[in-house]
This record gives structure tokens, sequence and C-alpha cells, in this order.
């Protein structure tokens, strides 16, 4: 279990200053806020899509695979807003790219928590990654306090994502037994968790960006 949530924990270092900066750095171009919205907006329906169609790339790829093919093209994503800094219609492309890695991301790390935990340990092993998951997004806000603003951030946020992919190299994926059970378990209630989960979301990061500007202008 230690492998698959160090890969974790970097992944979502990686993505969370991201989310903060992508904000403050339009509206420092002097973007309207609903510009900011729309481009924002891109990552999360990003992430719904790939809440609802994923499943079948997981079952052909397995877990693990999933995992490293979805951190290397958010990796990618993030080094290209680099390249094209401030670029508002590729980053809304880029947003919507990263937004569905993130998603897959997250659907397989659960499902994966899911089918290969018992009755027994499934509350703890739900426990200690959703500690690790918000106690990383947590430290990535701080990592913005100590990067030039700029490019910097995204060259950051590239190497961060990158250090995890070896973590799921030496792990295999569960028997396709396992994961069909773990599908005809989840995947009636998956469009509504999405759409939930996408919407508190919104609001939570809306929340976040508005104490982060409030920061920055004190």
């Amino acid at each position: 279990m230690h492998a698959p949530l160090s890969f974790l924990a970097f992944v979502i270092l990686g993505n969370g200053f991201v989310m903060t900066f992508v904000s403050l750095s339009l509206k420092e171009t002097g973007m309207q806020d609903w510009v900011i919205g729309f481009v924002q907006s891109a990552y999360y329906l990003g992430m719904m899509t790939a809440s609802l169609t994923i499943q079948g790339t997981m079952n052909k790829l397995g877990h693990f695979r999933l995992l490293a093919t979805a951190a290397m093209i958010m990796a990618i994503a993030h080094g290209l807003m680099g390249v094209f800094y401030q670029n508002l219609w590729i980053w809304i492309f880029l947003r919507f790219v990263s937004g569905f890695c993130i998603g897959g991301i997250y659907v397989g790390m659960e499902s994966w928590l899911l089918a290969s935990s018992k009755a027994g340990n499934r509350g703890t092993m739900i426990a200690i990654y959703t500690i690790v998951l918000y106690g990383a997004l947590s430290a990535s806000q701080r990592i913005l306090d100590y990067l030039p603003v700029g490019q910097a951030i995204f060259w950051t946020s590239f190497m961060l994502i990158s250090l995890g992919i070896p973590f799921t190299l030496h792990n295999k994926s569960l028997p396709k037994s396992a994961m069909s059970e773990t599908k005809k378990d989840s995947v009636p209630i998956t469009p509504l968790i999405s759409i939930s989960v996408c919407f508190f979301a919104g609001i939570d990061r809306k929340s976040t960006r508005l104490n982060s500007s409030h920061q920055i202008i004190s």
C-alpha cells in the first residue's frame, strides 16, 4: 500500500498548487472573473468525463498502468502550460486534459483500494488514503510561498508529478475478476458521485482562490 500512496502524494503535491496558481495568474493579466471560471471549469469537466468513461481503459490497462499513464500525461500538460504561458485557449484545453487525468487517477486509486481491501481493513485503508490525499493537497498550497511567480510553477509541477510515476512500476494490477466485481458494484452510482464531487469541488476551489487572493493582497 505504501507505493500507491507515495504515488498519490507526489501527484497531488504537484497538482494542487497549479489549481490555485492558474486563477491568480489569469487574474494578474486582467481576465474577467467569468473567463477565469470558464478556464477552471474545464478542469472539472475533464474530471467528470474521466469518472464516467475511464472504466473500460482501466479494465484494459490495469490499475497501475492507468495511474502511470494518467500521471505522465498530466505532467506533460502542466509542462506545456509553462511553455504556452497564459495562452487562454491552450490553457483551457490543457486544464481539461489535466482534469481528465486526475479523474482517472482518483478512479484508479479508489477502485484499487476497494478491490484489494477486505471488510475488516477497508475503512482503515480508505481513511489513510483520505489523509494522504488532503494532507498533500494542503501542503501543496505552501509550495507557492517558495516559488517565483511564473513558468517555474509549472516546471515544478511537472517534476513532482514525474517523481511519483516510478512508484507504480513494480506493482501488479488486480485480477480481472476483482476488477469486474468492483465495476459491478460501483458503476450504477458513478454518475451521481461524479457530478456531486465536481459541484462541491468547484465550491471548495472558489473559496480557496478567494482566500489566496486575500492573502496576496494583504
